[in-house]
């Protein structure tokens, strides 16, 4: 809650010199503007939440949770998925968005592994397993698809690729590694 302008002006003259007092005209000026700074912080403190947030500010704090709002989607149907963004953002939401990908090319399906829980996995040029820590950028995941058909460059991969970008929670780090699982 916001303090009054005689309240601000209050705890700025305790720290005034005396010599300085006849400047308590200018100081007053200062606390009324502190006094403004501080009822805007009340405002954008309810912005910056679910319940408070408004057309584009709803859309950005939707962004940090790796939500994207649909074309044209109302506020109260993008709030009402923000509430629910915890399914979106899991190992197992990620693995069966790629694992749909893959379905019509391969039965093969990918795996997930989160840098936090398997900090000592790596994989060499010679694609052989060593324990070493590679994997440490946190927080972040992998994702290893199959190869399919032999073809590491199928066309498949950069789809599977911008859907990973596109669910995963704004700030995590994503890698994807086609190839043969750990």
């Amino acid at each position: 809650m916001a303090r009054t302008a005689e309240q601000i002006l209050t705890r700025i003259m305790r720290h005034v010199p005396s010599w300085a007092a006849p400047l308590r005209p200018l100081f007053a000026g200062v606390a009324g503007a502190f006094r403004l700074v501080e009822l805007a912080l009340d405002d954008l403190a309810t912005a910056v939440t679910i319940g408070g947030a408004e057309h584009f500010w709803l859309t950005l704090l939707a962004r940090g949770y790796g939500v994207r709002r649909a074309d044209a989607e109302p506020d109260a149907s993008l709030r009402a998925r923000l509430r629910n963004v915890e399914d979106m953002l899991t190992r197992d939401s990620i693995e069966d968005a790629v694992d749909a990908i893959l379905a019509p090319f391969t039965a093969s399906t990918c795996t997930v592994v989160e840098h936090w829980d398997a900090p000592h996995m790596a994989i060499d040029v010679s694609a052989a397993c060593d324990v070493t820590n590679i994997l440490d950028a946190n927080p972040a995941f992998t994702v290893f698809v199959p190869i399919i058909g032999g073809d590491p460059n199928h066309p498949v991969y950069p789809a599977i690729w911008a859907e990973i970008r596109r669910i995963k929670a704004c700030g995590v780090t994503a890698y994807m590694i086609v190839e043969a699982y750990p």
